[in-house]
């Protein structure tokens, strides 16, 4: 099977995307539960028991982003037609759940917080055709 030339560019546009983020979402989850930053870099409220519940209850949609955007990437390298429906499906999903957060976020969090959700957000929508 040949690739279309939109494929060949969505797949181009994708592979870095997917894997900075989905191992970015790894990287930060991994230091973040076995606590490697060292307390003098951690924001003022870092123990502030509302903000580490609402950090903690991003982990299963991260980890599904994750493996769901990990798993693409495999199909595109075999070669499996599939992986263009996992995309679509994983862009449309990740733009919905990522607009919730950032929406959840707007409600009294801080500023620059609120921003790089923003950005999360809009990331998606620029890969999808």
């Amino acid at each position: 099977m040949t690739r279309t030339t939109t494929d060949a560019n969505l797949a181009y546009t994708l592979k870095p995307f997917f894997l900075v983020v989905d191992i970015g979402f790894i990287l930060y989850w991994t230091v973040t539960l076995l606590h490697l930053i060292p307390e003098a870099y951690l924001f003022k409220d870092y123990e502030d028991p509302i903000l580490v519940a609402w950090n903690w209850s991003f982990l299963p949609l991260d980890l599904f982003i994750s493996v769901t955007g990990l798993g693409s990437l495999y199909l595109l390298r075999r070669g499996n037609p599939a992986w263009r429906s996992a995309h679509l499906a994983r862009a449309d999903l990740l733009l919905g759940l990522t607009s919730a957060r950032v929406l959840d976020a707007s409600g009294g969090l801080r500023p620059r917080l609120v921003a790089s959700q923003r950005v999360l957000a809009g990331l998606p929508a620029l890969l999808h055709p």
